[in-house]
């Protein structure tokens, strides 16, 4: 049954956000063995008590690889209010090319207590083997969201990618390339030949996106280099290394 949540405002950095009508919870038991799992983390611990306060543990004898579960991966503080993000299925159980479904929990913070106001179920899939990567905070200018560091290697290429989401009336809104921003890669695993190893690190400065690649491609040409990004309304716009963007962007094909 859809559950619908009307808040009147959802208060992030500060700023006064009005919340639609958002998501219901997919009916997910907890993965398996979670649970202890959060009890050395206190706030992933928290948020989930406060997210979904009833919710059952499924037996491991009752559980598959493919079976969905609610598994919870990262409680993201900021400052006033809480991203907190779940996984639909333990991370690492799923097939080679299976992204993980992401949801997020919107929790503020009510006298140091936490306070369900929101939520967006399954609200993109990324990575392999069920994992998305790393998931880290974002403020990009006066707007907060999450970076996710997503990747996976393909035929002895590692790739890896950035996919950015900002918070806007109670949802993630992506708002870079559809394919993700890259963050380098490298082919050394798996050749003794030369290989190429680029790692792009990424910063934020006010509005702005940026990413350095640092590295070297097959026949030994260094790279050093960034590419700026700048957040323009719903998105963002690449405003400086462009060639290096698109050698990057090739690179991954």
């Amino acid at each position: 049954m859809l559950k619908m949540w009307v808040l009147p405002s959802l208060f992030l950095i500060g700023t006064c956000y009005p919340v639609q009508a958002a998501d219901a919870p997919s009916e997910l038991p907890l993965c398996p063995s979670t649970r202890k799992i959060v009890a050395t983390k206190p706030l992933l611990r928290q948020a989930l008590k406060a997210a979904y306060p009833g919710i059952l543990e499924r037996p491991r004898k009752l559980h598959h690889s493919s079976t969905p579960c609610r598994y919870p991966y990262q409680a993201l503080s900021f400052n006033k209010f809480v991203v907190f993000i779940t996984l639909g299925g333990v991370p690492g159980e799923a097939c080679h090319g299976c992204g993980a479904k992401i949801s997020a929990d919107f929790l503020n913070f009510d006298n140091g207590r936490l306070k369900p106001v929101g939520s967006h179920d399954t609200f993109t899939e990324e990575g392999t083997w069920g994992s998305p990567g790393r998931v880290k905070p974002l403020r990009l200018g006066l707007e907060a969201g999450i970076v996710i560091e997503g990747g996976g290697t393909f035929q002895g290429y590692t790739y890896k990618y950035a996919s950015l989401f900002l918070i806007r009336n109670g949802r993630m809104a992506p708002i870079g390339p559809k394919e993700g921003i890259s963050l380098g890669g490298d082919s050394c695993e798996l050749s003794d030949k030369p290989c190429r190893s680029i790692e792009g690190l990424w910063h934020v400065n006010g509005p702005q996106f940026i990413v350095r690649y640092v590295g070297a491609w097959e026949d030994g040409t260094r790279v050093n280099g960034s590419v700026v990004y700048e957040l323009r309304n719903d998105s963002l716009v690449r405003i400086s290394g462009h060639n290096l963007a698109n050698e990057m962007e090739e690179s991954a094909l």
